[in-house]
Parts: C-alpha cells; structure tokens; sequence
C-alpha cells in the first residue's frame, strides 16, 4: 500500500512515527468503552486528599545543576556497562538500575537540529505538518532523520546498513518473540534485523497485535497467565481458559492481565471474562467501550488491567445525545474518584498522566498525587520513567515516585524506548543515555529463564 492514501485512512498512526516523514504504519481495529460512576462526596475526599499535599521544595538557585553538570554525572556511570549490568527495557527502580551516558559509536552522524519538520500532502490536496525529534529511541534502535533522508541506529548509536532493495521504517510493534518490527513501505512486507542483519519477519498483524501502536516495551500486552490464551478464527476472536472457552466471535480480544481477559465487539462495546470463561464486566448492554481509532501512545491503559486497573470510555445517553468520558475503573466496575475536571492522557507503569488548562502531574492508582500539576508538558510513563517540562522550560526525567533520574536542565528529552533515552541542549547536542538493569545472580537467572518459559505470548 503506497504511503499517501494509507496516511490519510491512518493519520494517528502518521503523527506518531518517528521515521513517518516518508512511510505510514497501518493501524488495527480498535474501539471505546464506558463504566459505572462513583458518589460526589467519595470524590470530594479524594480530591482534598490530593490538594492538601505540599509542592517539592525549591532548589536554591546556586545549586542547580547545569546540563554540564547532569551530562558529567551520567558520564560517571559508564563503567557500569561493563560491570554486570545490561541494557534494558525493564520497569525502572534505583535498587536495580542505573543509567549511564555513552559515547556514541558515530559521533559525527548526530544532528546539530533538535527537531525537523516536514508536510505531507494528502489525496484531498491538503497538506499536514508533521515535526519529530531528529534523534529518537525506537525500541532499542536509534531514529536519526531530517527533512529529507533517514537512517537506522543500533543501541550504540552505529549505522545499521540496510542492504539495497529495502525500504525500512519502524512498524511500532512486536513480533511474538518480543523483537522490533520494520515494515518495507514499498512492498508492505515485516522484517526483523539481527546483528545489521535484515531478515524477513513472520509477523502477523492479526495474531501478534496488542491493542496499540507505539513503541512499547517488550512485556507490553503480554499474557501473565499461560492457562488463558487468545484463540481465533475466520469469525474472530475468544479465549480458551481454564474453566472453558469463550467462542470467538469477537472483533479483538487481548491477553489476560490480573486475572481478566478483554475482549471487544464490533461496536467497540468491551466484554471482560475470567479464567472460568464467565463475563464478569462489560457485556452487550455494557455502556464501557475501548479507545476507539486513537491507538497511539495517547490511548495507554486500554484493555489490559495494571495495579488494579484498566482505563475506559464511558458512553452513556443515545443519537445526538451520546456523552463520552475517559475513566479507570476496577475489576468490579467501580471508577477511581480523580480531581474534578482533571484529562486523563494516559495510564502506564501504575500511573496516570492527568493534564488541566494546560498543566500536567501524575497520580498513583490509587488516585493520590505522584507529582502535583506544575508540568507545561509531560509524557506518559514508559519503562518506569517519564520526561517532563517544568516551568522554566527545562526538561529531565522522573520515575515512578516522582524523583528527578535526570535533572530538568536540557531544553528536549525522548521518552525511554528499550532502554535507551535521548537528551538535547543547545549547548551540548544530543547525548544518548543507557538504562542499564543489575545482572541476575546465577540461581536468580535459572528462575527468571524458567518464568520466561513458562509465560504464554500472546496470540
């Protein structure tokens, strides 16, 4: 399928690419979802709760540290490369992981530009700008690209050389063995690259889907329980459980996380079943239904359960007078009680990213204040980190507890993408940053190898 007229039918996919200055990923079918409300009064306390908090102390003005400062210090871990950790795309904890600046094996490739723009034309003859960082973590790859050409990094920042005939973009999936797919806009084929090596890739964007496109790690969409797995058939698709089968006669149905599988009609109307193969929330006269054909990062938290929860579109009224809103609820259907007039924007990592008249902080699943609202911008949380922008217009990176891994000073920062981030100032250029998890002890990687084998992929 030729670019032009698969960007127009899948222009969310399009902003989300980082390559997609020339090609376009085509995108699943995926649908909303809506849920039961909670009382005002149980509201009000949540958001008293969350308000009463006091905001992190200010830092004296002479000891902020400089990008000079930041890039010194994540310099001083690079040792840590070859001292018993490994890159990885793991949940980030300060016990088991530390991240370290490299010195990137093509220096001289690295843009000057922090980002470019371009414009598509679409059939109509309307044109669409479309602005990316130059420099970008794409699941354990490099992104490098400008207004007109493009390349593919490894973890190292070397150049991967793709063999003449290929016309390689990221795809923003997984194959069912966890590893990156590219797509070959020109002939719509998938392939893998192993070692600078391209090889075709069996992967099958009806088996191996997991709800969304982005570039999420590999433990994303993932069954936690081998007993439940996704089945399909020319009618769609079900589940066989422990205590049954449900018949799939679904559009989609995602792997089983805490317990729960997801499942949704081509309404969008969302069916959750349990290991019995019983529905237990949602259903036919359900008024929950999923992201509809926003499947870009934006839609994280849909159908799959995280600490407890699962983000929904709540649908209530008829014809004209259909009313949408964004909620978590819980395996029985009740909502988590979030401040008043709060946007959820994503839900990752058992955290939601909440925005309001512009500003950005997280919440707990629980619904307490991770970080209060004093972000200008802020991304969800991807492997245990997220990017923010404070009010001075310096970015850095939190982790789940709302501590500072890299300080607010560089004026642009990638999100984490198979462990690698990005990092930008005007005065320094890009800088790549490793984060690199603590090697297991022999005995502890026997029973990490045995847990591996045990997880069921999703189908």
């Amino acid at each position: 399928m030729r670019i032009f007229s698969a960007v127009k039918r899948t222009i969310p996919i399009v902003f989300f690419a980082a390559l997609s200055a020339y090609f376009v990923h085509w995108a699943v079918q995926n649908m909303s979802f809506p849920q039961p409300l909670q009382g005002e009064a149980e509201k009000e306390q949540t958001e008293q709760q969350i308000t009463t908090q006091v905001p992190p102390e200010t830092i004296p003005e002479e000891i902020k540290p400089s990008a000079d400062d930041e890039l010194f210090r994540l310099s001083q871990n690079s040792g840590q490369i070859n001292g018993g950790y490994i890159l990885s795309d793991g949940v980030y904890d300060s016990q088991s992981f530390v991240l370290a600046k490299i010195s990137p094996a093509r220096p001289d490739i690295l843009p000057d530009a922090a980002k470019y723009t371009v414009t598509y034309t679409l059939q109509d003859g309307s044109t669409v700008p479309y602005t990316d960082y130059t420099l970008r973590p794409r699941m354990g790859y490099i992104s490098l690209a400008n207004e007109t050409s493009s390349a593919i990094l490894d973890e190292n920042g070397d150049l991967i050389p793709i063999p003449e005939g290929f016309h390689l973009s990221f795809a923003s999936c997984r194959d069912i063995a966890g590893k990156p797919v590219f797509l070959d806009y020109v002939t719509g084929l998938y392939h893998t690259v192993t070692n600078g090596i391209v090889e075709k890739s069996d992967y099958d964007p009806k088996v191996h889907y997991r709800g969304l496109n982005f570039d999420y790690p590999s433990y994303y969409g993932i069954s936690d329980d081998a007993e439940c797995k996704v089945v399909s058939s020319a009618r769609g698709y079900g589940y066989n459980v422990r205590g049954g089968k449900v018949s799939p006669l679904y559009a989609r149905a995602y792997a089983f996380s805490e317990g729960l599988g997801c499942a949704h009609d081509a309404r969008g109307r969302l069916y959750f079943f349990d290991d019995s193969a019983e529905l237990v929330l949602g259903g036919l006269e359900g008024n929950l239904f999923g992201c509809g054909d926003d499947i870009s990062e934006n839609s994280l938290g849909f159908y799959y359960f995280d600490e407890g929860l699962t983000r929904v579109t709540i649908r209530t009224g008829t014809g004209k007078n259909i009313k949408e809103k964004q909620a978590l609820i819980d395996k029985y259907g009740k909502e988590l009680a979030l401040p008043r007039d709060f946007n959820i924007k994503a839900y990752s990592c058992g955290s939601i990213l909440l925005e309001k008249d512009g500003l950005y902080g997280y919440a707990d699943s629980r619904g307490r204040w991770i970080c209060e609202p004093e972000y200008t911008f802020a991304r969800p949380f991807f492997e245990g980190l997220a990017a923010v922008r404070n009010a001075n217009g310096k970015m850095g990176m939190i982790d789940k507890n709302g501590n500072y891994v890299i300080q607010p000073v560089f004026d642009e920062i990638t999100d984490c993408s198979g462990g690698i981030i990005c990092v930008y100032d005007k005065d320094h250029g890009w800088s790549v940053i490793h984060k690199l998890a603590l090697l297991p002890k022999p005995e502890e990687a026997i029973i990490s190898e045995n847990s591996v084998a045990d997880a069921a992929p999703i189908e």
